[in-house]
């Protein structure tokens, strides 16, 4: 097993940085971009746009509740995957959306999301094949969402 944790931690390291990159970076972060474009839309005020927020918040902190009972239960790749296919439903909602609680139902979507897959999944699949340098590593992996969102920038800011 130990073989098989130093051939692959580089991978996982990768893979955890790409999702963190997509999660964050993509789904979170250039959000900011739209604000005007959305409220003036909707014909509504930045508050009530902003508890699109609240929804994700409050989703995110009661999945990590429970986080460790559902990792053990399902597992990296399944809740990752859930995660991935979270935040695509929640992109979904946010482009379809013509009323501001089809983006609450995103933001509840986008909590979930960010949940199964950046900070506290990357922590604990990072801290599972890092033993040295660990906080080197989740640093790295982390500040892809700062790259993560300036690609998003130079890809949607041409398009708005």
């Amino acid at each position: 097993m130990e073989r098989k944790k130093l051939d692959y931690k580089w991978v996982v390291a990768a893979v955890s940085f790409l999702a963190v990159l997509t999660a964050l970076g993509f789904c979170s972060s250039s959000k900011s971009l739209y604000l005007d474009a959305i409220t003036n839309a909707l014909g509504i005020s930045r508050s009530a746009f902003s508890i699109n927020d609240s929804c994700r918040f409050i989703t995110t902190s009661i999945v990590n509740l429970f986080f460790g009972t559902l990792f053990a239960r399902f597992g990296a790749k399944k809740l990752m995957c859930a995660g991935f296919v979270s935040l695509i439903i929640s992109m979904f909602l946010y482009s379809i959306g013509e009323n501001v609680f089809v983006f609450y139902a995103g933001g509840v979507f986008l909590g979930l999301g960010m949940a199964w897959t950046t900070t506290t999944m990357v922590g604990v699949v990072i801290g599972n094949w890092f033993k040295e340098n660990r906080g080197t590593v989740m640093g790295a992996v982390l500040a892809s969402n700062g790259l993560g969102a300036a690609l998003a920038i130079q890809i949607v800011s041409p398009m708005i």
